[in-house]
């Protein structure tokens, strides 16, 4: 019952997240952390980012937080799932 519990929570927060990109995303892991500060540096460079990692580990909201965090934030992102992708 207490992991569906964590599992609520944390939904809850990716949802509060994906309507609101700027706001706190739930972590308090050091490596989890440095990577939000890294991320703080990346934005202000002007050239585009490809975001990797595994399944699930939140990439989109990463890319996300980037590019409102950049000074292209009034464009548009563009968000594209790499595995959907066919090679010729």
């Amino acid at each position: 019952m207490a992991k569906i519990a964590s599992l609520k929570i944390c939904i809850d927060a990716r949802a509060q997240y994906l309507m609101d990109p700027l706001a706190p995303i739930p972590g308090q892991d050091p490596a989890f952390l440095d990577a939000l500060e890294h991320l703080g540096r990346v934005a202000g460079v002007d050239k585009p980012c490809l975001v990797v990692g595994e399944r699930g580990t939140g990439k989109e909201l990463f890319a996300t937080r980037l590019h409102y965090l950049s000074p292209r934030w009034d464009q548009e992102v563009l968000k594209v799932n790499c595995a959907a992708l066919t090679y010729c």
